[in-house]
C-alpha cells in the first residue's frame, strides 16, 4: 500500500513555504514538516504568489492508495502579516465552516481539525522563531475544489 498525506499536513507544508518566502523573499521547491507520528515529510511546492504583503503557496495532495475525495486536490496557504501579535488560522475558499456544536472546533471557526490546527500552529512558530521574526502573521488554507469535492461525498 502506497502512503500519502493528510490534507493537514499539505496544510501545514504550503503554509511553512509561505511564510519562508514571506520572510526571506526566496520561493523554495520543496518544504519539509514534522509529521506527528514522529518522522519528516518533504512536499513539492507547485506554485507560489507573491505580493509585498503575502505569500501563497501551493502544493497537490498525495493521498496514496488512501480513497481520500481530496486525493489531487490543490492545497493553497496564503500567509500575510498582522499588525496584531499572535498567529491567526482561518478557512477561505473550499474550506467549510462549523455551523453545529459538536465538533472538537468551535461554532464559526474554519472546519481545520486540532491535529492540523496545532501542526500549522507549531510550524508557524518554530519558523518565526528560525527567523527571528516576531510579528503577527495571519494564514488562509484554501482547498479551490473544496466545494465541488464536498457536493460529491
Amino acid at each position: 500500500m502506497r502512503h500519502g498525506y493528510t490534507t493537514g499536513a499539505c496544510s501545514t507544508a504550503v503554509t511553512k513555504a509561505a511564510l519562508t518566502a514571506l520572510i526571506t523573499g526566496d520561493a523554495l521547491e520543496e518544504a519539509t514538516i514534522s509529521l506527528p507520528i514522529g518522522r519528516d515529510a518533504t512536499f513539492t511546492i507547485e506554485k507560489y504568489e507573491i505580493s509585498e504583503n503575502a505569500v501563497s503557496a501551493e502544493t497537490i495532495k498525495d493521498a496514496g492508495d488512501d480513497p481520500d475525495a481530496t486525493h489531487l486536490a490543490h492545497i493553497i496557504s496564503t500567509v500575510s502579516w498582522s499588525d496584531v501579535p499572535g498567529i491567526f488560522l482561518d478557512g477561505g475558499t473550499g474550506v467549510g465552516r462549523v455551523t453545529k456544536p459538536g465538533l472538537p472546533v468551535p461554532v464559526g471557526e474554519a472546519a481545520i481539525n486540532p491535529v492540523p490546527r496545532k501542526m500549522i500552529l507549531t510550524t508557524v512558530q518554530q519558523t518565526l522563531e528560525e527567523f527571528k521574526v516576531n510579528r503577527g502573521v495571519k494564514v488562509v488554507i484554501s482547498v479551490p475544489a473544496g466545494e465541488e469535492i464536498a457536493k460529491k461525498h
